[in-house]
């Protein structure tokens, strides 16, 4: 019997432990600038997305979303549009702070035409 091998799958399951919990705990960081943002996430959710798709897609970068039908939100008026939120904790920065994001992928005949990009910074 070879000894080695218990050892060897042991060591593959520890790495495979590993790699799973560092990427569960990767998020996909939005640059600090709302324009960079939106630039950021134009590109996971182009223009012309179908609705689903774009709910999923932004639900994959950890952000909690809902849809509102003829709903106003900055500077939108009785629009349709996928609301997004999301929270970011810096923990180097001191005192800690949290970016909340806040996303209208705004919605024509089902799928995304626009979006605006909202982030405020808080703290303790």
């Amino acid at each position: 019997m070879n000894r080695k091998a218990p050892s060897r799958v042991l060591k593959i399951l520890a790495l495979a432990f590993a790699l799973a919990v560092g990427g569960c705990a990767h998020r996909d960081r939005l640059p600090g600038q709302p324009a960079e943002a939106v630039a950021r996430i134009q590109h996971w959710v182009p223009i012309g997305t179908p609705l689903a798709d774009a709910q999923s897609i932004m639900e994959q970068h950890h952000f909690t979303c809902s849809v509102r039908k003829n709903s106003s939100w900055g500077d939108l008026k009785a629009a349709n549009f996928l609301y997004c939120v999301r929270k970011d904790t810096d923990r180097r920065a001191t005192p800690v702070v949290t970016r909340h994001w806040q996303v209208a992928l705004i919605l024509a005949d089902g799928k995304v035409s626009a979006l605006r990009v909202n982030m405020e910074l808080a703290g303790p």
